[in-house]
């Protein structure tokens, strides 16, 4: 697993973030991370729910079910508990949401790990996977504020 810590500012406030995190959880996820071709709710109780999802990276289809736990507006986790990948069960991320005056501020601290990429690569593809996240939730509020 790779330890991740990181912050950054987005120029979005938290009611506009929590609209779409909360997108996150319904079929909308497909317009905003198109690798995810498929997702159901397995259960929802409370804070939280548990998706069963259909990711699709490099030409293959793997299953992966992800249990998320929303306190708005200040903190969401997600955590994968099983499946093929590409993000191993285990790996998990929470994030936590402040205003500020430029927007809200995100701060990630989470353990994550990709499947199928060497021990010594892993630091970089957690990087760029996080980093592409961050860019198609980013083009999905511009266009959808």
């Amino acid at each position: 697993m790779v330890h991740l810590e990181d912050e950054e500012i987005v120029p979005f406030s938290p009611a506009i973030l929590w609209r779409a995190l909360q997108e996150h959880t319904t079929s909308e996820i497909a317009h905003i991370h198109p690798e995810i071709i498929a997702q159901k709710v397995i259960r929802s109780e409370g804070k939280t729910t548990v998706l069963e999802r259909i990711i699709k990276i490099r030409g293959k289809s793997l299953n992966s079910t992800w249990e998320v736990t929303t306190v708005p507006p200040s903190r969401l986790e997600w955590r994968v508990v099983a499946g093929e990948g590409p993000l191993a069960p285990g790996s998990f991320l929470t994030l936590t949401y402040e205003p500020v005056p430029a927007g809200t501020r995100v701060h990630a601290m989470g353990e994550i790990k990709v499947v199928g990429i060497p021990f010594f690569l892993q630091r970089k593809a957690v990087r760029m996977a996080l980093d592409q996240i961050s860019e198609q939730d980013a083009a999905y509020l511009k266009v959808h504020p």
